[in-house]
């Protein structure tokens, strides 16, 4: 499951639990802050990153998901 919302006007936070989209954030986009990771009976199984607003298109891409609204 991915899911990116809306921070405030300058961030966006990514969520995720792909371990796919996980390497490819670490390997190429040096812009996106990991912010938490979840662990579940001890297992790392998701990772929450805060994103640039200027970096939504990237975003909404890599995560193949739009922009929660509230």
């Amino acid at each position: 499951m991915n899911q990116l919302w809306r921070l405030d006007r300058e961030w966006l936070a990514a969520y995720s639990e792909d371990p796919h989209v996980w390497e490819s954030i670490r390997r190429y986009r040096d812009d996106f802050e990991l912010m938490a990771e979840y662990y579940r009976d001890g297992r790392l199984f998701a990772r929450q990153w805060r994103v640039p607003t200027s970096r939504k298109r990237v975003a909404r891409r890599l995560l193949k998901c739009d922009v929660e609204t509230a």
